[in-house]
């Protein structure tokens, strides 16, 4: 594995003295809250090259709706992609409790190969990568960042899981569904950040979302 990541780096520095392009970069690894977990393999600086992606101040690959995010393995392909598709406000039960302000529905569909090892284990299995709310980030538009995505309102938004991505993936799997955020503001930028640093980001305009 440290050959791997070493001709990633290498790859990364050259990618910033010769392309435009920003890298993908996911430092080491957190764990979910809410569940027996512990790192496995920390996933140092990594790249993909994307012409339509680029990294903000906040060291957060920006992208759109639709575009694929990922880790490359060894190959050069991607062991882990995945793609936000849709953003939408969604209502919650009322057995809920309060929300911080409103719930965001994040439409994700992820893939990983066979040779994906993701950053958790949870109950002794090893390799697994989770979309829940405790690795989002969340921003509003003046850039002020949100307090609480994952806010227990939100865990309990719906009495059925049947529309919600799997809380934990692991290799060889494919699984598409929704992330519930609660955010403060109607517009603003969510970013998926299981390494800890950097990851990923999106703006969610309001005027495209469903209320």
């Amino acid at each position: 594995m440290k050959k791997k990541y070493m001709a990633v780096a290498a790859l990364s520095a050259l990618l910033l003295t010769s392309c435009s392009s920003s890298p993908e970069a996911l430092p080491t690894a957190t764990n979910d809250s809410s569940a027996s977990t512990a790192p496995t393999n920390a996933a140092p600086s990594a790249v993909l090259p994307s012409p339509s992606s680029n990294m903000n101040e906040r060291g957060q690959i920006a992208k759109k709706l639709g575009e694929t995010g990922g880790i490359p393995g060894e190959d050069g392909e991607l062991d882990l992609k995945f793609a936000v598709t849709k953003f939408e406000f969604v209502k919650c039960s009322k057995y809920a409790g309060d929300l911080n302000g409103r719930a965001l529905a994040a439409h994700v569909e992820v893939e990983t190969t066979g040779n994906y090892e993701g950053p958790l284990t949870v109950d002794g299995a090893p390799g697994l990568i989770s979309f829940v709310a405790y690795h989002w980030r969340g921003y509003e538009p003046d850039g002020t960042r949100m307090n609480d995505l994952d806010s227990t309102a939100v865990q309990n938004c719906f009495e059925s899981k049947a529309k919600l991505l799997p809380d934990y993936i692991g290799k060889g799997e494919k699984a598409k569904g929704m992330v519930l955020l609660d955010v403060t503001t109607k517009s603003g930028e969510v970013a998926f950040n299981p390494y800890g640093d950097g990851g990923w980001v999106w703006e969610y305009p309001g005027e495209k979302a469903n209320v």
